[in-house]
């Protein structure tokens, strides 16, 4: 088993780090050691208390029951680990307590039958009962042997059935949930992390996620859809869908996914249970809704940029509070779960860098302005997906520019506070390097090219 490594994904800054198979040992990107692995258990290089739990699926979550990361091999990791199966096994849960094991869905390739069989039983009793009865009308008085409806009766039945079909369609119609829009401006909706995917097993998690992220959250995982693991679809299939899709839709802050503990299927699920999801998404809307009408009638490009670069430096400031002592984000902290989302400084008016950058991105989609999320670090030297900021492009006519709202916020005077707006890749790489990009890295930031007229294109990861 000596050599094996295991990938650790971690919320906080995008981060992928290793894990040695044989020691436990954690190292970050740059080989330095960063945690250590022991008995189900995530700690500090010197912490003695757990910095967090890792559940049967390779999540790690706190002792408040929020994800902090994810170990991609953690179930290969585990059949290579002798005596560990039912340690990990009890560890489900959250908050590093036991917790009811989820099931697979059940087949229900007997009830069929059954029906059938029952069916057979009660056409049984009926003919036995037909045939003490009076012999049945000619076939001239009755031609088939089949009732159909007809007439008026007929008809309104037919509309009956209608209606009902057209109830449960509606129903169980995904986003039925509207997406606040501007009068002005017609939005866009990006497609430029799906278009990167390779695997077809998470382009179809993507889809599945696209029709269901605004189904009602069911039972005690507030479960919005249930598929299933197989040799087309894996696990890392699942995860890549799902940060894909979460940055092409930065106005859905609520999806996260888990397995089953036998390994045959997944859910997609909600963070927060019916009631608070409704609450939470109605405030983000009503903020979002607010700011679009807001925007004056006649706006373009840069202009249009500006107006929401602008807003969000007016209207937001950096959440110090969310970091712990080394720089990372508290998984304690009361808004962990939105402290990087859009939700943050449309609704908190408080945000990390992510935050920033998807505020702006959903505003500008919503405005009819192609924006991406970009990864990478503040510095020039960085490995495969090693990332620790988060900034955006926007795409402006032909060309791509890069805009980093969250470190024009911090500029200590007002005539700074473009220094990283609209810049072109060349300037804004002077001190923003983004991630190499790399599917097993877990980095979908687009790669930017000149063609031959200097025009920058998009190209989807190869």
């Amino acid at each position: 088993m000596s050599g094996q490594t295991y990938r650790v994904w971690l919320m906080e800054g995008n981060r992928t780090l290793s894990m040695d198979g044989v020691t436990g040992l954690i190292q970050d990107e740059t080989g330095a050691s960063a945690f250590f692995y022991r008995e189900g258990k995530v700690y500090s290089r010197s912490g003695r208390d757990p910095f967090c739990t890792v559940v049967s699926d390779g999540r790690m979550v706190d002792d408040k029951g929020n994800q902090v990361g994810f170990i991609v091999d953690y179930p290969r990791f585990v059949r290579n680990q002798p005596g560990m199966n039912q340690q990990t096994r009890s560890d489900r849960g959250t908050g590093g307590k036991p917790a009811a094991q989820s099931s697979p869905p059940v087949r229900e390739t007997n009830s069929g039958a059954a029906a059938r069989k029952a069916s057979a039983g009660e056409a049984g009793r009926d003919n036995g009962k037909s045939s003490s009865q009076p012999a049945s009308p000619s076939p001239a008085a009755s031609a088939g042997t089949e009732k159909k409806p007809g007439g008026r009766r007929g008809r309104v039945f037919l509309v009956l059935i209608a209606i009902v079909l057209a109830i449960a369609y509606f129903n169980n119609r995904p986003n039925q949930v509207k997406i606040p829009s501007s009068k002005y401006y017609a939005p866009v909706q990006n497609t430029f992390a799906r278009n990167a995917l390779i695997s077809e097993g998470a382009r179809q998690v993507y889809s599945e996620i696209e029709k269901k992220a605004y189904n009602t959250p069911q039972g005690e995982n507030n479960a919005l859809y249930k598929g299933s693991l197989n040799d087309k679809t894996t696990l890392t299939d699942v995860f890549l869908g799902w940060k894909a899709f979460n940055e092409d839709h930065p106005e859905v802050f609520w999806i996260t996914f888990s397995s089953y503990l036998d390994g045959s299927g997944y859910l997609i699920r909600s963070i927060f249970p019916k009631a608070e999801l409704e609450e939470k998404r109605a405030k983000l809307f009503s903020a979002l809704q607010t700011v679009l009408d807001q925007v004056p009638s006649g706006l373009s490009g840069e202009k249009l940029e500006k107006y929401v670069h602008d807003y969000l430096i007016d209207h937001c400031e950096y959440d110090y509070a969310a970091l712990n002592a080394s720089g990372n984000v508290d998984p304690n902290y009361r808004n962990v779960d939105v402290v990087g989302k859009a939700y943050g400084p449309l609704v908190n008016h408080k945000a990390i860098c992510a935050g920033y950058a998807q505020a702006n991105q959903l505003l500008l989609n919503r405005l009819g302005v192609y924006c991406v999320p970009i990864f990478g670090r503040s510095g020039l030297h960085v490995y495969y997906g090693e990332t620790n900021h988060e900034w955006n492009a926007v795409k402006s006519g032909s060309k791509w520019y890069m805009t980093d709202v969250t470190w024009d916020d911090g500029t200590a005077s007002s005539a700074e506070k473009y220094r990283y707006f609209h810049l072109s890749i060349a300037e804004m790489e002077k001190d923003h390097t983004p991630a190499k990009l790399d599917q097993r890295s877990y980095v979908y930031s687009p790669v930017f090219l000149l063609n031959a007229s200097g025009d920058t294109i998009f190209l989807p990861t190869k």
